[in-house]
């Protein structure tokens, strides 16, 4: 065979090669992500509302009554919980699609001194969103097989009508004086569509341990709010108590920072 023969062979064999060696890795990779096809993950949330919505706002107003109530005291870090099931699809499993629940548990107390009497207010909404999405993993990490991710979240958020609680005690004994005592809820159950931004970790623990550290940024109604600034029977605000001062409804923001434990299969 001359040498002009036998380079062309090499030539030959090496594009050959090229493809079969891709997807001999294309293969690998496959097999090295097809036990994380599906991951079941719980754990807890903490939620921290931003932006001029009220619910922030002390319960009573200056004047130092009662009978005042405007905001919720909704400050700090509210308490929640998380359930998702996410679903590894694409051929490289880069593609993470979320489904599951959140209940987000927001509860806001107050005292109020008067004369003689020592008033408690407290404020209570429950949150439970329906939430899928997408996340993309854009950056593989070596250490415990972690990976970063970035995505969107969609979400439908039942919202409770927020609780107002008022009890009042004697100042020097303590003793309660339950004809001054009100637990009412003036606002209905409402459902809002929203949606947020999430960036996080995930690594493993042990095996078939992972745990998920993400961090998100997001409103609660950005679909479905009431705009109306007038009539009895208008939102108003989304978590607060009453419609005193309000008109239409202000767009309800959060960031929440997530720990969950993931059970891969």
């Amino acid at each position: 065979m001359t040498t002009l023969g036998v380079r062309l062979l090499l030539c030959g064999l090496i594009l050959c090669a090229i493809p079969l060696h891709a997807q001999v890795e294309r293969n690998l990779m496959k097999k090295s992500y097809a036990k994380d096809i599906t991951k079941v993950e719980f754990g807890f949330t903490a939620t921290v509302l931003h932006g001029d919505q009220g619910a922030q706002l002390p319960m009573f107003s200056s004047r130092n009554d009662s009978t005042f109530v405007t905001g919720s005291n909704f400050v700090g870090a509210q308490s929640g919980v998380s359930a998702r099931v996410n679903f590894e699809v694409g051929a490289m499993k880069r593609f993470i699609i979320p489904v599951g629940v959140d209940m987000t548990f927001f509860r806001g107390l107050q005292r109020l001194e008067n004369p003689g009497l020592t008033g408690h207010g407290s404020v209570s909404s429950n949150v439970t969103s329906i939430v899928t999405g997408c996340q993309y993993r854009f950056a593989e990490l070596p250490l415990s097989e972690a990976f970063l991710y970035g995505g969107v979240d969609v979400r439908g958020s039942f919202v409770g009508g927020s609780r107002f609680q008022y009890n009042v005690d004697e100042y020097s004994t303590g003793n309660p004086l339950p004809q001054y005592s009100l637990d009412t809820t003036l606002k209905p159950s409402v459902f809002r569509l929203g949606g947020a931004v999430r960036v996080g970790v995930q690594g493993i623990l042990s095996e078939p341990l992972r745990i998920n550290i993400s961090a998100a940024y997001g409103v609660y109604n950005l679909v479905g709010r009431d705009l109306r600034s007038t009539g009895a029977d208008r939102r108003g605000q989304l978590l607060t108590p009453t419609r005193i001062g309000e008109t239409g409804e202000q767009f309800a923001m959060y960031s929440n920072i997530s720990l969950w434990l993931q059970y891969y299969f």
